[in-house]
């Protein structure tokens, strides 16, 4: 697989990993807290100081065994638009709330449009929303306006929500001495797909992770992502140069 068709396959996984909740395993004491769970939601929601992004992100997937690395340039404004831009340039992905487009130089092809297609090729919702909360360890729904438990284990608090009384269908893992997000399963019960994302942080204080790993739950496979910011510069001035070469064929022709 060569570097362009690892981007390419990285920002579709990114897409579906997104989307995809294993029932959460909660092992040591399961007793019901009494404090709200509203205090850990709000948690994980002071990232939004952060404004702007720009870095360098190392996306290695290992597929059933087989791993491909590939480093790439990122540019991101909160609530606005995320440009990722593989090695010289060969491919460029630019998603904003309403626009979904990338390009791709060595095979002269490209797609742009909205989120409907990704939408129909991987059979759940997307939206730019859940994305920005992926790589900022942020909840990938909306928790408070769901039915949730708050229990407790050895070393951390479980945010638990259920469509009955019997499946879980979504949890949210905090480390119980920082209140950092740690981890999240999501699953979709209707289709089966799921991911298990996990966050890495570089101090107990940090409020954005620097490591994040999804890891596919559907019984039969084997794929895992790891992303890993290698450099990064909060609040800093961004520009999204983005246009896709004339002469380029779309891949939906």
């Amino acid at each position: 697989m060569n570097t362009t068709k690892r981007f390419s396959y990285l920002i579709l996984l990114l897409g579906v990993m997104s989307c995809g909740v294993k029932k959460a395993s909660v092992e040591a004491d399961n007793t019901v807290l009494a404090t709200s769970k509203s205090s850990l939601i709000e948690q994980s929601q002071k990232a939004i100081e952060l404004n702007s992004l720009r870095g360098r992100l190392r996306m290695s997937l290992n597929n059933n065994g087989k791993n491909q690395t590939v480093t790439s340039t990122v540019r991101f404004e909160r609530d606005s638009a995320l440009l990722i831009s593989a090695p010289f340039g060969v491919l460029k992905a630019y998603l904003d709330q309403e626009r979904l487009s990338y390009y791709n130089k060595l095979e002269r092809s490209y797609f742009d449009g909205d989120y409907n297609y990704l939408q129909e090729l991987i059979g759940v919702e997307l939206n730019f929303t859940q994305l920005q909360n992926l790589l900022f360890a942020k909840p990938l729904i909306d928790v408070n306006s769901r039915r949730a438990f708050l229990l407790k284990s050895e070393d951390s608090y479980w945010v638990l929500t259920n469509k009955n009384k019997k499946a879980y269908d979504f949890s949210l893992r905090f480390d119980k001495q920082t209140l950092q997000l740690i981890a999240q399963d999501y699953r979709i019960s209707k289709s089966n797909q799921g991911a298990r994302i996990t966050y890495a942080y570089q101090k107990a204080s940090d409020f954005y992770p620097n490591r994040i790993t999804l890891q596919s739950l559907v019984e039969g496979t084997d794929i895992e992502v790891d992303l890993q910011w290698t450099q990064a510069e909060y609040n800093r001035k961004v520009q999204f140069n983005y246009n896709i070469p004339p002469g380029y064929k779309s891949i939906l022709e």
